[in-house]
């Protein structure tokens, strides 16, 4: 089902960067797909990560190079929450777009694939970790830690949809 999301101006290093989602999933260039993120659920909660951005959010990361979206995703969410995770879906992307690049190491447009994931253990979060906490938050807190979030509100909407997704996939499963 698509839903549509406005494209949002945040304040990024960047300046005037634009990102905006859709859970239309139009075909992309594998290596614009940089910075896979994943929505882990354990049960009806969900696993967030207060990091080196001082935001709370879902698991996160830019892609080594010859790495696949999914290792990438694997790789992250050991990283940022000590969790292993399976792959679920892709649910959406959000694609950001910035005339402003100072280091020009990324295209103009890159995009960041969105996918939900469950969590099959959650072990201690490895030495070096750039992570200060990690929580596995009901519904509510979720709501309450990614509404907080000081740049906008984009990320708590794709929570929410991606949170539905999961518990209606979840549910079609358990009914086949």
């Amino acid at each position: 089902m698509h839903r549509p999301y406005p494209v949002q101006l945040i304040s990024t290093p960047e300046k005037g960067a634009r990102i905006s989602f859709s859970d239309m999933l139009e075909v992309v260039d594998d290596a614009l797909k940089m910075t896979p993120m994943s929505f882990c659920f354990l049960g009806d909660k969900v696993v967030l990560s207060f990091d080196k951005t001082r935001e709370w959010n879902a698991q996160c990361g830019h892609r080594d190079e010859g790495e696949s979206v999914e290792a990438c995703l694997k790789r992250e969410a050991f990283e940022e929450a000590g969790v292993s995770i399976d792959i679920i879906s892709e649910f959406g992307r959000m694609k950001y777009e910035t005339d402003y690049n100072t280091k020009k190491q990324y295209p103009a447009v890159t995009y960041i694939p969105v996918f939900v994931a469950k969590v099959r253990s959650i072990e201690k979060l490895p030495e070096g970790s750039e992570v200060h906490e990690v929580i596995v938050a009901d519904h509510k807190d979720a709501i309450a830690l990614l509404g907080g979030r000081s740049d906008n509100k984009l990320l708590l909407s794709v929570y929410e949809a991606c949170r539905d997704f999961y518990f209606t996939k979840n549910t079609q499963t358990k009914a086949s």
